[in-house]
């Protein structure tokens, strides 16, 4: 067995530096998740209401609040 020095163990202040750096990773990725949703919602949306020809712009709307709600339900069940 390798004995480890007090050299190789990071300090407490590195641990909390790491823990940080690990939790702006979790939800900068998040945040993407979530845009790269939301804009696949509305763009499909928004693909029908032109090839529709809607002067209302309901599929837009339906698409982004259909992906605010897929967005909800993830972040619900990834938290239990």
């Amino acid at each position: 067995m390798a004995k480890t020095t007090d050299k190789e163990r990071p300090t407490a202040s590195e641990e909390k530096k790491s823990k940080l750096l690990k939790s702006y990773v979790k939800y900068t990725g998040l945040a993407f998740q979530m845009l790269g949703v939301i804009a696949a919602g509305a763009g499909a949306g928004f693909w029908l209401d032109n090839k529709m020809t809607n002067r209302v712009p309901v599929f837009t709307l339906l698409g982004t609040v259909f992906s605010l709600v897929a967005i909800v339900v993830y972040l619900i069940r990834q938290g239990e």
